[in-house]
């Protein structure tokens, strides 16, 4: 679900594009999610943008491999190391098969998100 919802953006684009959705409270100076009616709130402005990814389904990077997405740097690198670690091993154990392709599947193929509908997905 998430993989299929995902809007990757750059972080200017991100921020841009959550900024009307949250306001500083003069009493608290706090901000507040208009989303959540002032629920959620922070002294932070980074944390208050990340709520706000949260609503708006925002991502910063997407594995070309797989398609996962996240936003956080050190989760998108982690992620690529463990993707280079396993074609690694499996370029070890089959000198002769192209890993790159043929380990990770066709996920990496496809152009542009995919959402099935819940009553046309098949069951796993």
């Amino acid at each position: 679900y998430k993989i299929a919802t995902a809007k990757v953006m750059s972080k200017k684009e991100a921020n841009d594009k959550v900024a009307a959705s949250f306001l500083k409270n003069g009493k608290t100076r706090k901000y507040e999610c208009t989303i959540c009616n002032g629920k959620y709130q922070s002294e932070s402005i980074t944390a208050i943008q990340k709520h706000m990814y949260d609503h708006y389904q925002i991502y910063l990077y997407r594995c070309q491999l797989c398609r996962d997405v996240f936003r956080v740097a050190f989760q998108y690198k982690d992620h690529l190391e463990a993707h280079k670690k396993r074609i690694e091993t499996k370029r070890d154990e089959f000198n002769d098969i192209n890993v790159s392709e043929d380990m990770i599947g066709d996920y990496h193929k496809i152009k542009e998100d995919i959402f099935i509908p819940e009553k046309e997905a098949k069951p796993i």
